[in-house]
């Protein structure tokens, strides 16, 4: 969620007062969960615009803001409507256009304005847009069971299905570091897309060309395992790809094992990601029990529900409640067929009418706020 500026830049930004504040290297940032704000009637903040008449440099600022996820946005010279970070051509050679952040921005990212070249220093230009992309970020959902058995895969494709449904850009990332993929679940084994043994030692991900990369499942972007291996917990490779499709999905779902909520576990960093968290709960005393120990374990800021997996009756509902020292939970009834279905290729979410798809919209709608 921070920016700190990469080492090829820092001698021109330093001979051109562009320059980054301490505070921002030492750790202090802002998202935006937005790729447009209003700020004033009839004033538009798009993340990346260009101001000029030059094709040929609006036609390689969009090529390469979409290499992060995001799109560049043509103003016109006297318009109202500004960006994030603002290009123009103005009072520049040949190929080149000057950058700088908008105004507004000044506490978080650089300020002043420097010149590129936008043929020769492409890296350069991405380092900045990418920047955009740190601070613009969708919401992310862990979905974590309380013990095994509870369906917290198929829980995580079906919140993700309902999200999508919503007009809303959606992708599921499966964190578990000994899945066997989600392929089978959603009855598409063998589908084209990268998965986590083509991520392993990539570095820095590109948000945009990884989210095209992916498997695509009724809409839903899906980072998973194969064959190859899963999510390995010896690198940095779970974050960098929670923090890349987060900057161009809406919502990202993560598909967590309740191992990462043990402290000093490698899948701590991927918790910390979470905006929000649903635990999957059953209705046995030991299920509870451990709940209570999970719910204890989530770190503080994150806003947290508690989803009684098979809790049809209001008593069972009342227990919960009790034992888990919650205001509310969040019943799901079980579709019976679901183990067959699965089997006869249907995925978690065909059957748009059953209890289970009643319980989790009415889950969405009222946790996460989507209807």
């Amino acid at each position: 969620m921070r920016f700190v500026p990469p080492d090829c830049l820092w001698k021109r930004f330093l001979s051109t007062d562009f320059y980054f504040p301490l505070s921002v290297c030492a750790g202090r940032g802002i998202v935006f969960f937005m790729n447009h704000v209003s700020l004033q009637p009839q004033t538009e903040l798009y993340s990346i615009v260009y101001c000029g008449t030059d094709e040929t440099a609006f036609r390689e600022l969009n090529r390469l803001a979409q290499l992060v996820g995001r799109e560049t946005v043509r103003v016109p010279p006297n318009g109202r409507d500004e960006g994030i970070l603002q290009f123009t051509s103005q009072n520049c050679g040949e190929n080149e256009v000057n950058a700088s952040f908008h105004r507004l921005f000044a506490p978080y990212f650089a300020k002043g304005r420097v010149k590129l070249n936008y043929l020769r220093e492409t890296a350069e230009i991405l380092e900045l847009m990418a920047a955009v992309g740190s601070a613009v970020r969708g919401k992310i959902l862990g979905v974590v069971g309380a013990r095994g058995g509870l369906g917290t895969s198929l829980t995580s494709l079906w919140l993700a299905r309902i999200l999508k449904t919503c007009a809303q850009r959606t992708a599921v990332i499966d964190l578990d570091p000994v899945s066997a993929g989600l392929d089978a679940l959603v009855s598409e084994v063998g589908c084209a897309g990268k998965r986590w043994a083509d991520l392993s030692g990539s570095g820095a991900l590109l948000a945009g060309r990884l989210n095209e990369s992916l498997p695509l499942w009724k809409g839903v972007r899906m980072l998973s395992a194969d064959e190859r291996g899963a999510v390995r917990t010896d690198d940095d490779s779970g974050s960098l790809a929670i923090s890349a499709l987060s900057q161009v999905n809406d919502w990202t779902v993560l598909d967590l094992q309740r191992q990462a909520f043990a402290p000093g576990s490698p899948g701590a960093a991927w918790v910390e990601w979470c905006d929000l968290i649903a635990v999957l709960c059953g209705t046995d005393i030991m299920s509870l029990l451990k709940t209570k120990m999970l719910l204890e374990k989530i770190p503080a800021g994150k806003s947290v529900s508690v989803l009684l997996m098979n809790g049809k009756s209001g008593g069972r509902k009342a227990d919960a409640r009790e034992k888990l020292s919650l205001a509310e939970v969040f019943p799901v009834r079980y579709t019976r067929t679901m183990d067959g279905d699965i089997a006869h290729g249907l995925a978690p979410g065909d059957r748009k009418k059953s209890a289970t798809a009643q319980d989790l919209k009415r889950f969405c709608a009222s946790f996460l706020g989507v209807a």
